[in-house]
């Protein structure tokens, strides 16, 4: 199975649509069942590409080739429109669970797994359109995972108790502990909710993804110095670096490069800055530390 899996892999990495039928057709060929071809392209993610390809050819020739598995997913994927064309949630649900249903038919699990997750989530969003603590009475249903999470989480302004409420929705889809981080930062930046972001900068002495991303989440809402003072938090040199430059701190930034004895760091501060003196001060801290003649 791992040449076939290899040489499948290796066609769609190469974005060649004709080299990927190709690959298709001599697996559909080759293997000795249908069952032993729908376990290849289960094996991975990646392969749904596979699956829209061959459920295009197969649409589109109308052949009879493999009919008990095309003839499913295609009604399967006519569910699936279905329920992003309707407003109506249970009208979405129940196409969601006929999309299941004819995934599983066709023994493609991983399909029908994303399906039932899509199910899942509509139900979630449901259960917190109607909780109290949603005070602004916001239509959640449809939305993504991370969109349902900072919607709530830029409300949480007006009702604290929302907070809880998205770590459990975000724990409940197992969403990536940096991509929560990301989107909190984000939302309660935009709402100006400073000292809930500091309260949330604290919870962890290395947060996921850095104080840098606290820092400019605050410049773009026009708060350099709280942009600053997390600067100041962050441990890594380089990433200090980066953050100093992105704040256009540039005298920080030249110090650091100083400290470091740095010649890269030097010569992107004086490349960057558009200040004489600051220039004029990397030039001779390039001097003084041997790195121009």
């Amino acid at each position: 199975m791992g040449e076939f899996e290899l040489a499948l892999r290796k066609s769609l990495e190469s974005n060649n649509t004709d080299l990927i039928y190709m690959t298709l057709f001599h697996l559909e060929r080759t293997l000795p069942s249908m069952d032993e071809f729908r376990y290849v392209l289960n094996r991975e993610p990646m392969y749904a590409e596979a699956v829209n390809l061959m459920l295009l050819y197969y649409r589109a020739t109308k052949s009879s080739g493999s009919p008990a598995l095309w003839t499913d997913v295609a009604s399967a994927e006519n569910d699936l429109l279905l329920s992003f064309k309707t407003s109506d949630v249970e009208e979405k649900i129940t196409a969601l669970k006929d999309a299941t249903t004819k995934y599983t038919n066709a023994k493609l699990p991983a399909h029908a797994k994303l399906a039932e997750e899509q199910i899942e989530l509509l139900q979630e969003q449901g259960k917190l359109e109607e909780k109290p603590e949603n005070v602004k009475r916001r239509k959640l249903v449809g939305l993504s995972i991370s969109n349902t999470m900072k919607l709530l989480l830029c409300d949480s302004k007006y009702e604290p108790k929302l907070l809880p409420l998205v770590a459990a929705f975000a724990k409940k889809f197992k969403v990536p502990e940096k991509r929560l981080y990301r989107v909190k930062i984000k939302a309660l930046a935009e709402t100006r909710q400073w000292d809930a972001l500091h309260k949330f900068s604290m919870e962890k002495k290395n947060p996921p993804c850095g104080f840098k991303a606290f820092a400019i989440a605050c410049l773009e809402e026009g708060e350099k110095q709280q942009a600053e003072n997390y600067t100041a938090r962050i441990t890594s040199v380089d990433e200090k670096f980066e953050t100093l430059i992105h704040l256009d701190m540039y005298s920080d930034a030249l110090q650091l490069a100083i400290k470091l004895k740095d010649p890269e760091k030097l010569t992107s501060v004086r490349n960057l800055c558009n200040d004489d003196n600051i220039c004029n001060q990397a030039d001779k801290a390039a001097m003084e530390l041997g790195f121009v003649s």
